[in-house]
């Protein structure tokens, strides 16, 4: 039949599928005939236990963790849980190393006021503005991350 039953997601097919339920306008999708379909929270919450299970060989980078805590922004937003969520995916990327400039974009977004200024370090929050500055996050947080900048090359 020419199926690949070994096939496996890679990191890139992960986070395409948490980027697309992140930009979704609703949590559960319908179907053609107005059936509840789709519950993307709960795909995202499943793919994020995936990716953190000890077995799992994949890790998740700071573009995970940040679209992660997108999709908490956009479809988790007035759950009673959500906080508890975001919490616990800010505290693991922290401690993978992962805390990129775009995660504490995102956290912002996710997270109420008050936890927001629970979970980022006080010598990285600026006050007077409520922003961070991510030279200021501790090191441990950051030493993971791989920011890939796109590279132009100019047509001969």
């Amino acid at each position: 039949s020419g199926e690949n039953v070994d096939a496996k997601p890679s990191l890139v097919t992960y986070n395409s599928v948490l980027n697309a339920c992140a930009t979704s306008t609703r949590a559960v999708e319908r179907d053609e005939d107005g059936e509840s379909g789709v519950n993307l929270k709960h795909i995202v919450r499943s793919i994020y236990k995936e990716l953190t299970s000890p077995s799992q060989n994949l890790r998740p980078d700071h573009f995970t963790y940040g679209t992660i805590l997108k999709a908490c922004a956009n479809l988790f937003c007035g759950e009673p849980d959500n906080p508890k969520f975001v919490q616990e995916v800010f505290e693991r990327c922290c401690d993978d190393g992962q805390v990129s400039f775009g995660v504490c974009y995102q956290l912002r977004q996710a997270a109420t006021s008050e936890l927001y200024r629970s979970l980022i370090p006080e010598e990285a929050y600026n006050a007077e503005n409520g922003h961070f500055n991510i030279k200021d996050m501790p090191k441990e947080w950051t030493r993971n991350v791989r920011e890939q900048r796109r590279r132009y090359r100019q047509r001969k």
